[in-house]
């Protein structure tokens, strides 16, 4: 096949990537730059031009829709398709491998594969009542991965665990990684095998690579070492999942003759969308300094919102796309966490606009969500079986298995409600859970609904309960305690609407939110975090949240390399839009109850050229109004009027950690002076604050 075919709708530095086979190449391909197209096009070259046989080449995605995509892009410009060619994720090329050499560990090459369902499954008999299998599933899978057990407990878990996989012949999906590498370690010349055999290795979204990936791919390119590896630093944002974004920057090391090929061009974007961008990730230390550039129009400046409140956000939000005179499908609303959705659904739903959410359920479907809505049906009706199995034991009160299923059978045998069997129970628990309902089902038509929640809540020690769950699951980020809060919030607001706003009420007015169907035909705006958005694209992009402790999120505070993932992950939400975006922020959100809000540093970071308010006049004053909040960072020197001067060595939310002579203090961040600072910033319409 004549090479033009190939290479002609490429630019030089596409071209360049596609036409350099030989040695490692680490292609740094900023957002919108193309390189989908260098990936299938350097696949198509060495296919049609170079003639390798296509069991020689291996091309490793991140999502099977990705692999099925340059298969049929494959199949578009070579005519024909390639089933010996070796496309598809880790875990796909995983399974390939062990159902070739599965015997070699012990296992039959029919092995099962057990999904997250069937992984509870088998956990659930093995914990104790009410445990929540999901956190021993993060658990296990981190040890699995590297991480020492806490205790014997965890350690014997973890054996139980394995032993049951390997007498149902099963492997989960953490070993669909793991295996081929213990293999691999086992016996050598199985390695060397698929060494010698992948001549020509390509990997997509290198930079959300974790360790475990990393190896395979040293391991596959050790003989021929043609690894061509396509990623952006700039948009490494799952940490919480164990990407490590060292293996692009650490890449050089690892290959000293490694040719970087920078594609910097961006075909999606506008220019004043690419300025704020680039401006804004330049603030990152760990990245290896691509600049973003495009020849498409100018474009429209990004266009910012002061709100009051979530509630005034949402709505405005709604007004801005009710006004944009575009399809609804050419809409994304972003938000940092899930629980800022609420407001949100709620705005579009009462003003009749369609939206969907992407990659989480809806707010009140969410598990902890769920569990306390089912406390306060079982209030309102003692007879609602469902909700009262879902609480009897969560938190965990000692109502075990056995306690369980003797008072199932007794209500069953007996034809009476469970309820009523267990106020003639004689176990102290199961007790002392009856006068807790009791009391408070007294007080239905007395207490305001979020009164009444948040002293039970307080009482069987719900935040104690999530907040365990969280530290020992990384991969909810801390964000179903803000869940929870949210839901309170929804609460205050009901009383505001309704007083006196009690239970019964409440859970009558959201009856129709979690029954409600989704919209299926027309077009609909999407909703979804900012990690659900990579890797998509939209003409319009909203994001919303945009304050500190929010986006970025209170997490990060104290850890330069935390801080920089969330930038990185504004960058990301900046760089989905084709045409348009607006920022979003308010003064106060009811996930951070009795706090008053900064402007995201972001906002501030952004240069104030390519920014103007949504509606000049009210914004204006707005900012006038609000005058000189501080945001502070570590390093910065501040001014306390009885402790001195100190030195921020990190962020708590609205309190600031300061190392003063006389010792650490943590202290309100309002009554701190800022002294110096420990980064620069750019001129924006936020510095006021």
């Amino acid at each position: 096949m004549d090479a033009s075919h190939i290479l002609r709708r490429l630019n030089p530095a596409q071209r360049r990537a596609v036409e350099t086979l030989e040695g490692p190449v680490l292609v740094l391909a900023g957002a919108g730059s193309g390189k989908t197209r260098v990936l299938t096009h350097r696949v198509a070259y060495l296919l049609g031009v170079k003639k390798v046989s296509p069991r020689r080449i291996l091309a490793v995605t991140f999502t099977n829709k990705a692999a099925n995509e340059m298969k049929e892009r494959l199949r578009h410009l070579l005519g024909r398709s390639f089933p010996e060619l070796w496309v598809g994720t880790f875990h796909s090329i995983g399974v390939r491998i062990l159902r070739q050499h599965a015997e070699l560990l012990g296992y039959p090459r029919s092995f099962v594969i057990f999904d997250r369902e069937d992984q509870r499954r088998i956990l659930k008999p093995m914990l104790p009542e009410g445990t929540n299998v999901n956190t021993w599933i993060s658990r296990i899978s981190r040890m699995k991965h590297g991480t020492p057990p806490e205790d014997e407990e965890e350690a014997s878990l973890l054996r139980r665990y394995t032993e049951e996989l390997r007498r149902l012949q099963a492997f989960d999906f953490d070993d669909l990684l793991l295996k081929p590498l213990e293999l691999f370690r086992a016996h050598p010349e199985v390695e060397e095998q698929y060494a010698r055999t992948f001549q020509y290795i390509h990997v997509d979204e290198y930079q959300d690579t974790n360790r475990v990936q990393y190896h395979l791919l040293k391991s596959w390119s050790r003989i021929h070492r043609n690894l061509f590896a396509v990623g952006d630093e700039d948009q490494s944002i799952y940490g919480f999942r164990g990407a490590d974004i060292r293996n692009v920057l650490e890449f050089q090391k690892d290959f000293p003759d490694a040719t970087i090929i920078f594609l910097e061009q961006n075909y999606r974007s506008t220019q004043r969308i690419l300025k704020a961008a680039t401006a804004v990730i330049a603030h990152n230390r760990e990245r290896m300094g691509k600049r973003l550039w495009t020849e498409n129009p100018e474009g429209e400046k990004l266009r910012y919102f002061e709100a009051e409140d979530e509630r005034q956000e949402a709505d405005e939000v709604v007004r801005l796309l009710q006004s944009l005179k575009r399809p609804y499908s050419d809409i994304a609303v972003l938000y940092r966490t899930n629980a800022q959705s609420r407001a949100l659904e709620e705005a579009l739903r009462r003003a009749g606009v369609p939206y969907q959410i992407v990659g989480g359920m809806r707010f009140y479907e969410r598990k902890e969500v769920k569990d306390v809505l089912a406390y306060l049906r079982v209030l309102v009706n003692p007879q609602d079986e469902v909700s009262l199995l879902r609480i009897l034991n969560i938190p965990p009160r000692r109502i075990g298995g056995s306690t369980r299923k003797m008072l199932l059978e007794r209500a069953q045998r007996e034809g009476r409600p469970l309820y009523q069997v267990m106020r003639e129970s004689e176990a102290p628990p199961v007790q002392a859970f009856v006068r807790m309902m009791e009391r408070y089902r007294a007080q239905l038509e007395e207490v305001p609904v979020s009164r009444l929640t948040g002293a039970l809540l307080e009482e069987v020690g719900f935040e104690a309960y999530i907040r365990k769950q969280d530290l020992r699951s990384p991969l909810q980020n801390g964000t179903r305690w803000d869940n929870i809060q949210e839901l309170v919030a929804s609460m205050r607001r009901f009383e505001e609407e309704e007083p006196p706003g009690f239970t019964p009420a409440y859970l009558e007015s959201i009856a129709l939110v979690t029954s409600m169907d989704e919209i299926e035909d027309a077009p609909r705006v999407t909703l979804m975090t900012v990690h659900m958005a990579k890797g998509l694209e939209y003409p319009v992009i909203v994001i919303t949240g945009l304050e500190e402790t929010v986006f970025p999120h209170q997490h990060a505070y104290g850890r330069e390399s935390d801080m920089e993932e969330e930038r990185r992950l504004f960058h990301v939400a900046l760089t989905r839009a084709k045409e348009e975006v607006y920022l979003f922020f308010a003064r106060s959100r009811s996930l951070r109850y009795g706090l008053m809000l900064q402007p995201s540093r972001f906002l501030r970071e952004i240069p104030e050229e390519v920014l103007e308010p949504l509606h000049p006049s009210a914004v204006h004053t707005a900012l006038t109004d609000m005058g000189g909040g501080e945001v502070f960072r570590v390093g910065d020197e501040v001014y306390h009027k009885v402790f001195g001067v100190g030195e921020v060595v990190a962020l708590e939310g609205d309190r600031v950690r300061v190392r003063f002579p006389s010792g650490t203090k943590v202290i309100l961040a309002s009554y701190l002076s800022p002294l110096s600072r420990s980064a620069t910033r750019n001129g924006s319409p936020f510095q006021e604050f």
